[in-house]
C-alpha cells in the first residue's frame, strides 16, 4: 500500500501467469508505483506445478476461481482498514491466467470490480490445453507429421507474404488474418526432397491441422484455430515432448497420476478426454459465461485485449467469445464490454508488431470507468531500443485501422478506426 499522502484512492488486483502459486511482486509494483492499493494472491498453492491438485479439489476451486473473489473481498476490506476509507473504485488487471481469471471475476462475482482488464485470457481452460495437445501430439508421435522448429520462420514468412495487404495495406502486420486464406501447401518440398525451406507432406498436413478449428468427430468445434502468423513463435510446434501448461494437466489435474503419459494416452482424434475434463474441471476453470448481466447492472466495464500472433491461447477463440456476448446482449454490449485485437503481438506481447501497454490500458479503463469515456481505440508502440520506431491504434473491435491514404504509415494518426 503506498503512504496515504501517494494513494490514488483505488484497489487493484493482480493476477498471475501459468498456474502461478506466487505473488506477482512485479506487477504489483507496477500498480504501486501508479498509487493504487496492490493485491496479488498465490492462488491457494505454492509453485508453477500442478501437482497440487491431486488428491485435493479444494485447491483446484481455489485456482479455478475461488482464491482471486475471496482475497478481492479481504483486499479491500484491509485497504479500508489502513486508510480509514474505502476505496472509491475496484480494479483487475491481469494476463493469460490472470486475464482468463479477470473474465472469471465478471462472470461468477460481478460485484467485485468495477473495471476488470484481460489480457489473452485462458477463459476457456480445459478448451485450451486440448487445443495445444490436439496441434502438438501427432508430430511427438509421428516423426512424418514433426514440424522442427527450424522450418517455422519459412512458414512464417510465407503466411505475412500472403496475409499483410488484406487490411489494404502491406506494412508489416496482419491486422485481418481471418481474410486470408493462407494454405501451407504452397511451401510443400518438391517429391523426395527435404529442407528447411519446405515441408514434406506429413508437415503440410500437421501445419493445416494448426490453421483449423479442433472439432469434434462429428465436425462441431471444440475450439477456434490459430491465426496465420502465431505460427512463428509456436512453443508446442517443434517440441518433442509435452512442455507447458497442458504438460501437467492432463496427468496431474484430469488425471491425477503423475505416470500419465499425453503423448501415449491422450486421444487427440476424439473428444473423449476432452468430455472427461471438461465434465470434471468446467464448473470451476472456464470462463465461458456470455450473460454478463448482472455484471453489466451494477456498471461494471470488462476491456479484453490479445494479439493475434498469439500461439498459446487463439486470439480467434477470444474473439469468437466477444461475439457471442454481443450476440446475447445486443447493441448495448458496448457498453459495458470492448475488446481490441492486436496484431503481430504474442502471448501477452512479444512478437514483433507494436506492442500495448498494460498500465495505460488500465489508464483508459479508469477513464472509462469514472469519467464513462470508452475507449475507441488504444495506441500500440514499436520500440527498437529506446527509439519510437511505430505507433498505430488498435480499434475497438470489430472496427480496424484503416491507413487514411496520406501520411507516415508508421504514425498512428495517419489511421482511422473504421468497419472492415
Amino acid at each position: 500500500m503506498p503512504a496515504v499522502t501517494a494513494w490514488n484512492g483505488r484497489f487493484l488486483a493482480v493476477g498471475g501467469s501459468g498456474n502461478s502459486g506466487s505473488i506477482q511482486y512485479a506487477a504489483m509494483g507496477d500498480g504501486l508505483a501508479a498509487g493504487y492499493a496492490v493485491l496479488s494472491t498465490d492462488n491457494g498453492h505454492k509453485g508453477n506445478e500442478q501437482t497440487f491438485a491431486i488428491g485435493h479439489p479444494e485447491k483446484v476451486i481455489d485456482f479455478g476461481h475461488r482464491a482471486q473473489a475471496v482475497t478481492a473481498v479481504s483486499g479491500k476490506a484491509l485497504t479500508k482498514a489502513f486508510y480509514e476509507e474505502s476505496a472509491k473504485k475496484s480494479y483487475w488487471l491481469g494476463c493469460s491466467q490472470g486475464g482468463g481469471k479477470g473474465m472469471m471475476q465478471s462472470q461468477r462475482y460481478p460485484d467485485n470490480f468495477d473495471g476488470i482488464v484481460a489480457g489473452s485470457p485462458v477463459f476457456d481452460w480445459v478448451g485450451s490445453q486440448f487445443a495445444a495437445s490436439w496441434v502438438a501430439v501427432k508430430g511427438m508421435r509421428d516423426p512424418a507429421a514433426f514440424v522442427p522448429k527450424a522450418k517455422l520462420p519459412v512458414v512464417r514468412k510465407a503466411a505475412m507474404a500472403a496475409c499483410d495487404g488484406k487490411d489494404g495495406l502491406a506494412d508489416g502486420v496482419i491486422q485481418r488474418p481471418e481474410r486470408c486464406e493462407f494454405n501451407p501447401a504452397v511451401l510443400a518440398c518438391a517429391p523426395g526432397t527435404d529442407s528447411n525451406a519446405c515441408l514434406t507432406p506429413g508437415q503440410v498436413a500437421s501445419m493445416q491441422r494448426y490453421y483449423s478449428p479442433v472439432t469434434r468427430p462429428d465436425g462441431r468445434q471444440i475450439y477456434a484455430a490459430y491465426p496465420p502468423g502465431s505460427e512463428g513463435g509456436s512453443a508446442w510446434l517443434g517440441s518433442t515432448s509435452p512442455l507447458g501448461n497442458w504438460a501437467g494437466f492432463w496427468p496431474h489435474v484430469v488425471y491425477e497420476n503423475p505416470a500419465y503419459s499425453i503423448v501415449a494416452s491422450l486421444n487427440v482424434d476424439s473428444d473423449v478426454d476432452y468430455n472427461f475434463a471438461k465434465a470434471k474441471l468446467a464448473a470451476h476453470y472456464d470462463a465461458v459465461n456470455t450473460d454478463l448481466t448482472a455484471f453489466n447492472a451494477r456498471q461494471g466495464k470488462l476491456m479484453i485485449w490479445h494479439g493475434y500472433d498469439d500461439f498459446a491461447v487463439s486470439a480467434y477463440h477470444t474473439r469468437d467469445y466477444v461475439d457471442q456476448v454481443t450476440s446475447r446482449h445486443g447493441t448495448g454490449t458496448n457498453n459495458f464490454m470492448r475488446a481490441f485485437f492486436a496484431p503481430n503481438v504474442g502471448h501477452c506481447g512479444g512478437s514483433d508488431g507494436p506492442q500495448l501497454d498494460q498500465m495505460a490500458l488500465l489508464a483508459s479503463m479508469v477513464e472509462w470507468v469514472e469519467k464513462g469515456v470508452a475507449p475507441a481505440s488504444v495506441t500500440a508502440t514499436r520500440r527498437v531500443g529506446n527509439v519510437v520506431e511505430r505507433t498505430m491504434p488498435v480499434c475497438a473491435y470489430p472496427l480496424v485501422a484503416k491507413y487514411r491514404g496520406t501520411g507516415d504509415s508508421k504514425d498512428a494518426a495517419s489511421f482511422t478506426c473504421s468497419a472492415p
